[in-house]
């Protein structure tokens, strides 16, 4: 559970990058429009072309970047701003995996600078057989305020939603890409949705 700071900088990073893509966007949908009505089309089917395929088609990956932005800053600000210790693995413990079934996750103990000893459960890597043993070692990252808000070190941990919403942003912007091009090749101008349905 994020502290109140840290709500507070994801709210200002989401709405800086919400500010950012919305303007994006609009500045796309104009030229979208300017570019049909140099070649001819009217005022009204440019406007339409650019605000129901053009603009409301990159409203979809827009979403997928201003997530991907925070989730980027709030890692990198965590990071920044966090203690290293050393952490070992005191029990494993079961945890429902995200694509079903059960796994397990380990506890691992650390002790913070000037604290005492604390567990937490690792839930970035639930694994079947299990992904750690019983008195491994690893590094692991701690508020400094707060101890209870710690992960491990690891790619795994710090960079899994940063990567996965940039994977989906990417996948998003080319499919919608793709779209909005047949929908001016083929002269259309309809909803967004229409024209990924002729598509598929």
């Amino acid at each position: 559970m994020p502290s109140s700071s840290e709500f507070n900088d994801m709210l200002n990073a989401a709405l800086q990058g919400s500010g950012v893509a919305c303007t994006a966007i609009f500045l796309f949908g104009l030229l979208a429009a300017s570019i049909l009505y140099s070649q001819g089309k009217s005022v009204g089917r440019s406007l339409q072309f650019a605000v129901f395929v053009v603009m409301l088609g990159l409203f979809f990956p827009a979403i997928f970047g201003v997530a991907t932005y925070v989730a980027y800053g709030s890692t990198t600000a965590f990071m920044e701003n966090a203690e290293k210790a050393d952490g070992v693995v005191v029990r494993l413990v079961e945890s429902r995996m995200s694509e079903g079934g059960f796994g397990y996750a380990a506890v691992i103990e650390f002790t913070p600078v000037g604290g005492r000893k604390t567990e937490f459960r690792d839930n970035s890597e639930v694994c079947n057989p299990p992904c750690k043993k019983v008195g491994e070692r690893v590094k692991v990252l701690y508020n400094r305020e707060d101890p209870t808000d710690v992960r491990v070190d690891s790619l795994t941990s710090n960079w899994t939603w940063t990567g996965v919403l940039g994977l989906l942003t990417v996948v998003f912007l080319a499919i919608m890409s793709g779209v909005i091009w047949h929908a001016y090749r083929t002269d259309k101008y309809s909803l967004i949705f229409e024209e990924l349905l002729d598509l598929i």
